[in-house]
């Protein structure tokens, strides 16, 4: 996680492709609450709000999540 974090720091248009791919995850896999908060964090993240890096941490961590929720929603077709 650590890699992926510091290549949105060194490439900050990496935090808008996952925020977008990971919304559509998201919507796909009816997790409004979390969709929600990505958003939430994502306006943070637009309009500087400081800590910045703080902000781009909390938005990729939540991008990072709804990828595990789907990760793990294959895990679980694959195991039936």
């Amino acid at each position: 996680m650590n890699e992926i974090v510091e290549l949105t720091i060194k490439y900050p248009e990496l935090s808008s492709m996952m925020t977008m791919a990971a919304s559509n995850i998201a919507q796909s896999l009816k997790l409004e609450d979390k969709r929600k908060d990505l958003y939430r964090k994502y306006k943070s993240y637009k309009e500087g709000e400081e800590p910045v890096q703080l902000t781009r941490i909390q938005l990729i961590v939540s991008a990072l999540t709804i990828f595990k929720k789907l990760y793990d929603s294959y895990g679980e077709k694959e195991a039936t």
